[in-house]
C-alpha cells in the first residue's frame, strides 16, 4: 500500500481506479463531466439489449444485485473478486465496496453501454431483472466490465 495525501492509506485497487479515472477520456478525474454528460447516447447494441427498458432502471437493478452479493454473500463475492483479480489487484476486502461505489456513480447510459459491450449475452430487457440474474452473476459481469473492456476510447 502507498501513502496518499493527508496520511490516508489507499489499496492498490483504489490507486489503479484513481489512475484509470484520471486517464480515461470519458471519465475525467473528480467531476467525470464527460461520462456524466446528458449528451451520452446508447450504443445500438445496448439499445437492443435493453429492448425498451429504461437504462436507469436496468443499471439500478444491476447495482442492486452487486450490493446484495457484497452484503449478504460477502465470502462468495470475495472469492469471485480474487478469482477474477479486479484489475489485476486484490489486496483488501474493501475493494468490493470501491467497485460498488464506482458502479453507482456512473451515468446509467455510459454504464449500460460498457456493461453490454463486455456482457452481450446478458439481456437487460426484463422489468424484474433482479429476479432473473443471480447476484453473483451480476457481480461477475460488473467486474468484467472493468477488467475486460478495451474499447472505451473508441466507444463514443
Amino acid at each position: 500500500m502507498e501513502q496518499a495525501e493527508g496520511n490516508n492509506w489507499k489499496t492498490a485497487w483504489e490507486q489503479v481506479a484513481e489512475e484509470e479515472w484520471k486517464n480515461e477520456q470519458y471519465a475525467a478525474d473528480e467531476d467525470r463531466r464527460v461520462c456524466q454528460s446528458p449528451g451520452l447516447q446508447l450504443q445500438p447494441e445496448a439499445i437492443a439489449a435493453l429492448g425498451g427498458m429504461n437504462p436507469e432502471n436496468a443499471w439500478s437493478q444491476i447495482t442492486m444485485l452487486v450490493m446484495v452479493v457484497i452484503d449478504e454473500h460477502r465470502e462468495d463475492a470475495e472469492k469471485l473478486g480474487q478469482q477474477l483479480g479486479i484489475g489485476g489487484y486484490w489486496i483488501d476486502p474493501t475493494d468490493l465496496d470501491q467497485l460498488y461505489i464506482r458502479a453507482t456513480e456512473l451515468n446509467p447510459i455510459f454504464a449500460v453501454n460498457e456493461f453490454n459491450y463486455v456482457n452481450p449475452e446478458i439481456r437487460l430487457d426484463r422489468p424484474r431483472l433482479f429476479e432473473e440474474i443471480s447476484p453473483l452473476d451480476a457481480l461477475r459481469a460488473v467486474i468484467k466490465m472493468w477488467t475486460q473492456n478495451s474499447h472505451r476510447n473508441e466507444a463514443f
